[in-house]
């Protein structure tokens, strides 16, 4: 009984593991995300101000 009960806490401790990584994976991209699209479409306004300018 005490060696299924440490296999189930062993296998609930992995999946929660791995879960845990997948979240923190997934709020570092949103996170990435985020940062990055107000660079991006400052980036390409600017392009076009400059093509406007020419």
């Amino acid at each position: 009984m005490k060696d299924t009960t440490q296999i189930a806490a062993s296998i609930v401790l992995e999946i929660t593991q791995v879960g845990a990584a997948l979240i923190t994976l997934s709020t570092f991209t949103l996170s990435l995300t985020l940062l990055l699209t107000p660079i991006a479409i400052f980036c390409i306004a600017y392009k076009y101000r400059v093509f406007e300018l020419i």
